[in-house]
């Protein structure tokens, strides 16, 4: 191997290793991820509290003093039905906040309203602390949109604010969230690929 590949290599593990300390959200296209939220299973039903979600990765809360609605359908200024599956979920009150049991790297899903109003607003937080704040795409027509971001830092609390009165009607389906990368991940793949290029360069 060349002195200026060895050096470049060199320099990828430099920078993997150096783990950033804070970093804005960022939007992304739709991916699959470890943990997944279509609300199926469950019949229609109005509840408030702790809710489990994400195969116990997190819980979902109404955080308005009302109530979030899973069904097959809702019907408002105009009419929402799944994305995907039977069910969807939306509060009729106000604004909804998943918590996670761990820091995540990547959160996203589709979303619609039928509020008339379009938009609206998600907001992350890590330990108590805002890390970001970014618009939901979700238009008048009652429509269902990709909305996605990820963040180099984490986050363990999502919260989802629609553009009507109380941050509410912001309908969701079709959820998707992964974790941070255990810190000094990025580094040792990096020095793995470092080591084989070693080892090749011994070997001629």
């Amino acid at each position: 191997m060349s002195k200026v590949k060895f050096a470049v290599l060199a320099g990828v593990v430099a920078v993997a290793a150096a783990a950033p300390t804070e970093a804005a959200i960022v939007s992304m296209s739709p991916f699959v991820g470890a943990y997944n939220e279509g609300f199926e299973g469950r019949s229609f039903y109005w509840t408030s509290g702790t809710t489990p979600v994400f195969g116990g990765a997190g819980t979902m809360h109404e955080r308005n003093n009302g109530s979030l609605i899973l069904t097959g359908s809702w019907s408002f200024r105009t009419i929402v039905r799944p994305y995907e599956g039977r069910i969807i979920m939306g509060s009729p009150g106000g604004w909804m906040e998943y918590n996670f049991n761990q820091d995540m790297g990547k959160f996203g899903g589709y979303f619609a309203t039928n509020s008339g109003t379009p938009d609206g607003r998600v907001e992350f937080y890590k330990r108590g602390s805002l890390v970001g704040s970014q618009t939901i795409a979700a238009p008048a027509s009652g429509a269902w949109t990709w909305n996605g971001w990820r963040s180099d830092s984490g986050f363990d609390t999502v919260r989802i604010i629609g553009n009507y009165w109380g941050g509410g009607f912001m309908m969701q389906d079709g959820l998707q969230a992964s974790p941070l990368p255990a810190p000094g991940a990025s580094a040792l793949v990096a020095c793995g690929v470092l080591a084989v290029a070693r080892r090749r360069r011994n070997d001629t």
